[in-house]
């Protein structure tokens, strides 16, 4: 029997698709999990203390502690419309490497220690590399079996056997902030303006091994998605990281023949999704001539990232996903001034379609269990079409 875990006129899946369609559906679909739009094991806890909910399936955490499998029970308590499908762990080379000083080493070889709640990068292992250097180096290996093993049969239980809406998960942190982690990003910002030859192939041996990550995520989820998660994180609180020339030069390129994989690996028919942090309105022409249909994470107080001025400049091309206020109101107001924030930025986002609500960013450990319970509650309730 199919799970039909909402109340309305549609389907969870048809609602989802409607809404990346930029048609409006019976209300605004509700996310939880996406690449820049899940939660941390503390507030995760915290959630799942408030809710009552003990015991379940295990939970792993990416690098930087951010809930990789979220408890059905609390997507089911939150009204989360969509589940995601991602890779698992490597086996030729382990995903974690111990160093042997509190640090370890991911499967690209960047190394992280704990400093305070977080995991902060202490190790650019291509700081120093030169060109030869970047053939030798041990690549993540997109043709270890393990990385999909179950995942088609899962992705095939989840569509024939629910109504969710499915999205497939990002295969990395992105093309060019993983040439940044590798060479460390003083110094890959340096090497594309100084040393072109150098940040090219770096690029080129990034995206190659993206791409071959991709196309094995998409060869076991592929037909199932509606979505397909990308990421990279392009701009700062003020302005992008680089100029649109730049990104037009030596990234958009990469991010193209990304989204013109997944299109061909799902049979043009999932949608392609970047999470970009801060301000990259200058950039966004360039990013959606690369093929990106579903920008996350709408970051509100970064720099020409409103709702509205998003909404009226780039509605017709982009569908949005995200947009709270979790610099301010979600971690620091009241669950009164949460639910308000979260019917401002619907009433911003959601009118003809196009607007998928979730977290403007993982929903972090200083967010309050009742904040969390509100801006989802409000979500369902007000996000009801027509738009009040």
């Amino acid at each position: 029997m199919k799970a039909k875990a909402s109340v309305g006129s549609l389907s969870r899946r048809e609602r989802f698709i409607k809404t990346l369609n930029h048609q409006e559906p019976d209300r605004v679909p509700i996310d939880l999990g996406s690449a820049g739009g899940g939660i941390t094991d503390v507030a995760y806890n915290g959630v799942r203390e408030y809710l009552g909910i003990k015991g379940g399936e295990g939970t792993t955490y990416t690098t930087t502690l951010v809930v990789s499998n979220i408890d059905e029970r609390v997507l089911q308590a939150l009204n989360v419309d969509i589940r995601h499908l991602g890779l698992r762990g490597p086996k030729r080379r382990p995903g974690r490497v111990e160093q042997g000083d509190g640090s370890w080493a991911d499967e690209w070889g960047i190394v992280y220690r704990k400093a305070g709640y977080y995991n902060q990068i202490v190790g650019n292992p291509l700081r120093n590399a030169t060109l030869a250097d970047l053939v030798r180096y041990p690549w993540p290996d997109a043709s270890d079996p393990a990385i999909v093993e179950g995942l088609a049969q899962q992705a095939r239980n989840l569509y024939e056997g629910t109504e969710f809406g499915l999205s497939a998960k990002s295969v990395s942190g992105g093309i060019f902030q993983t040439c940044c982690r590798l060479r460390s990003m003083e110094q890959f910002l340096m090497d594309m303006l100084l040393d072109k030859p150098f940040a090219k192939e770096l690029l080129a041996r990034v995206e190659e091994t993206v791409l071959s990550l991709t196309d094995a995520l998409l060869s076991a989820v592929g037909p199932y998605v509606q979505m397909v998660e990308t990421q990279d994180d392009l701009g700062t609180q003020r302005a992008p990281l680089i100029s649109p020339a730049l990104y037009q030069e030596l990234i958009q390129p990469c991010h193209a023949r990304l989204s013109a994989l997944i299109k061909k690996k799902t049979g043009g028919k999932a949608k392609v999704f970047l999470h970009s942090d801060g301000s990259i309105f200058d950039l966004l022409p360039q990013v959606i001539q690369a093929g990106i249909e579903v920008l996350n994470p709408l970051q509100p107080h970064a720099a020409k990232m409103e709702a509205e001025r998003l909404k009226t400049a780039f509605g017709q091309k982009l569908v949005f996903h995200g947009g709270l206020d979790q610099q301010r109101t979600i971690p620091f107001g009241t669950a009164a001034e949460a639910e308000a924030n979260v019917r401002h930025v619907i009433r911003a986002l959601a009118p003809g379609g196009g607007y998928i609500f979730s977290p403007c960013h993982n929903l972090q450990p200083d967010v309050p269990p009742e904040n969390i319970i509100a801006i989802y509650r409000t979500a369902a309730q007000f996000g009801v079409y027509p738009i009040a």
